[in-house]
């Protein structure tokens, strides 16, 4: 089983990680940690994005991304939930997603005691952009 870590302090970690994504996270540190193993795209260019193979939280499937600025320090983590069915575009449904938003919103209840909060590291929200059809959990850190 995985934890999330202490994400109130902007802490997360994934259950079998030794490393743990930080506010202080540095791109070179992410390159030498257990958690790049899970790399499952990576796009380098001014600001780089790594979206990891899905990791488990208490039975809950999320997809993670994490997105580094030009200064090679983290700025962003994106989590959502994994959804069971088909994820394909034909399947989608704003229903659907906002569901995912709900569950979100649940999981950031029994951890932070919100859906959205800001501290003096960043903040954490649970959104919905129906822009991108798409619902998430974000982390920035300042």
């Amino acid at each position: 089983m995985s934890k999330m870590g202490n994400l109130s302090n902007g802490i997360i970690q994934f259950g079998g990680k030794v490393f743990a994504i930080s506010p202080t996270l540095t791109l070179q540190d992410f390159l030498q940690s257990d958690l790049y193993s899970d790399v499952k795209e990576e796009i380098i260019n001014d600001f780089s994005r790594f979206t990891l193979l899905p990791q488990t939280f208490n039975g809950i499937r999320l997809s993670v991304s994490l997105l580094f600025g030009n200064q090679k320090k983290i700025f962003l983590v994106n989590i959502s939930k994994v959804m069971d069915q088909d994820s394909s575009w034909n399947s989608w449904s704003e229903q659907r997603e906002l569901e995912r938003k709900k569950e979100h919103d649940i999981l950031l209840e029994k951890l932070i005691g919100n859906t959205s909060c800001k501290y003096t590291w960043g903040e954490i929200t649970s959104d919905y952009d129906p822009r991108s059809g798409s619902s998430m959990i974000t982390i920035r850190y300042f």
